[in-house]
């Protein structure tokens, strides 16, 4: 889903790195803050599965935020 918002919002040349943590499953961070959440990083001692699922549309308008706040 990250590669389909990738080309969707055609940010090339952005790196993608899969990071093995103690994130709630799934978690998508961009520019270290949570698509869904919109907070920093993982919840200290929060590791679980999450209802709140991070969707296709949240991650694309995570990444058009970060891409403006580039230029």
């Amino acid at each position: 889903m990250v590669e389909e918002c990738l080309k969707q919002t055609q940010a090339h040349g952005v790196a993608v790195e899969d990071i093995v943590g103690d994130y709630s499953s799934p978690t998508v961070l961009i520019n270290g803050l949570d698509v869904v959440s919109g907070q920093s990083g993982p919840a200290e001692g929060e590791m679980s599965c999450r209802v709140d699922v991070p969707t296709k549309e949240m991650i694309a308008a995570a990444l058009e935020r970060s891409l403006a706040d580039r230029v």
